[in-house]
């Protein structure tokens, strides 16, 4: 629980934060919080402690992820990846809103079937890699 007097932001004006870690930012003077080291929060409070419940073990089967971009200035989807060589900067094939479309591979990250946003059966998977 935050104090009402303190400073604070949330990411997308969430009203709860998920994080991986906490970091305190001396030139800002705040606490900062990262998940998936994207910042998702920050409380400016030089006098306060933040506890957290620890997360979870993850549990169920694991699954490759690939965040791909469909231009620059959009926003990133995640598809799952079978594929082990594919890595960030590659070029894969994906069904898109416009069927099949080549995108570049943002970032490459493995979670437990209990760490995924969404279910498992609703992501999209990558068609091949070019």
């Amino acid at each position: 629980m935050i104090d009402p007097e303190t400073e604070v932001w949330f990411r997308d004006n969430a009203d709860t934060v998920r994080y991986d870690f906490c970091t305190w930012n001396e030139v800002e003077s705040r606490y900062e919080f990262y998940y998936d080291d994207v910042l998702t929060a920050w409380a400016k409070e030089g006098n306060y402690r933040f506890y957290g419940r620890s997360a979870p073990e993850a549990t169920g089967p694991e699954y490759r992820l690939i965040t791909v971009r469909f231009n620059e200035s959009g926003r990133s989807y995640d598809y799952i990846c079978e594929e082990e060589n594919v890595q960030p900067g590659d070029t894969v094939i994906v069904n898109g809103y416009d069927g099949k479309t080549e995108v570049t591979v943002v970032k490459v990250t493995t979670r437990r079937e209990s760490e995924l946003p969404l279910p498992a059966d609703r992501y999209k998977r990558i068609l091949r890699k070019e």
